[in-house]
């Protein structure tokens, strides 16, 4: 099953990580503001996580210290920013 949350921007999506109120897992798809970015790419170290949209060129990029330690998600820094081209062919994003 995928796993799936809908935000209306980015600083919401950001208070959701750093609240505890999600521990750990992957998030397969996230909606922002009405958008669906599938998950692009993670890290085996615990510090990066980011979703793709193809169609609006667009990454969310999450940057935290060790996502996998004791505090999680609690220092989490969300970015949204334009991909120039770059996403993955390996991947079906979602729309």
């Amino acid at each position: 099953m995928n796993t799936y949350h809908s935000f209306k921007n980015v600083d919401i999506f950001e208070r959701f990580l750093r609240s505890k109120n999600w521990k750990s897992g992957e998030l397969d798809y996230i909606t922002l503001d009405g958008h669906v970015f599938t998950q692009h790419e993670y890290d085996s170290d615990g510090k990066v996580m980011s979703w793709g949209n193809k169609k609006l060129d667009q990454l969310i990029e999450v940057n935290t210290g060790n996502r996998y330690g004791q505090w999680g998600f609690t220092d989490a820094k969300v970015y949204l920013f334009e991909n120039y081209g770059l996403l993955r062919k390996d991947i079906d994003y979602q729309e």
